[in-house]
């Protein structure tokens, strides 16, 4: 669950009707990366950490990007994974190939170029896979010391899920799932931003 707070008191009563701990961040839809922006806060437990924070992040964006156009902060229930490796599944539209799937590295650094693998959707299990085993990141899956290996299987169901949207809904030019939270236990999906063709409708 969601919910938007336009100011420091609705943020407040938003965070108790969520239930704490919850996350914090920004709403704009002037901003790819919230966390680099400095417009996302963790593991808020009370109503005078979610107060503080609402001034903290609004404040913190609007120095570093006064033109930003600032909607209030979303704020959400915080997921503790002690055990969640951190991955970003994106999708965009090569002039040639159409649309194009890579899997990486997720949070700080997703941003490596090299640290992905890269596929043309649709993709079943098999192909799904075969990109995880592609990946650098496929290492980080596995049984390490006291970490249990994470949940592959749903790691593919929704790489496969992401495919079928890709091909199936041709205005989504771009989609980034980031972080996608692997562990154990399954998948879940933190954040993620759409880019919808603004051209003719389908």
């Amino acid at each position: 669950q969601t919910m938007v707070a336009r100011d420091a008191t609705e943020a407040m009563f938003v965070a108790e009707q969520v239930g704490f701990p919850v996350v914090m961040k920004i709403d704009s839809p002037d901003l790819v990366h919230k966390a680099a922006a400095g417009g996302i806060r963790l593991n808020l437990v009370g109503t005078e950490a979610v107060w503080n924070a609402f001034h903290d992040i609004v404040g913190t964006v609007r120095a570093r990007y006064p033109e930003a156009q600032i909607n209030g902060v979303s704020i959400e229930s915080y997921l503790h994974r002690p055990n969640g490796r951190e991955l970003r599944i994106r999708v965009f539209r090569d002039a040639v190939f159409g649309p194009v799937i890579s899997l990486g590295a997720g949070g700080l650094t997703s941003d490596h170029f090299s640290n992905q693998a890269f596929a043309l959707p649709p993709l079943n299990k098999v192909l799904a896979r075969d990109l995880i085993d592609s990946a650098p990141v496929a290492r980080l899956l596995d049984r390490y010391h006291d970490l249990p290996a994470a949940d592959r299987g749903a790691l593919e169901a929704a790489i496969v899920s992401v495919s079928d949207l890709a091909s199936e809904l041709p205005w989504v030019r771009e989609l980034e799932v980031d972080p996608l939270i692997v562990d154990e236990a399954g998948a879940i999906v933190v954040d993620a931003r759409v880019v919808i063709d603004q051209g003719p409708p389908a």
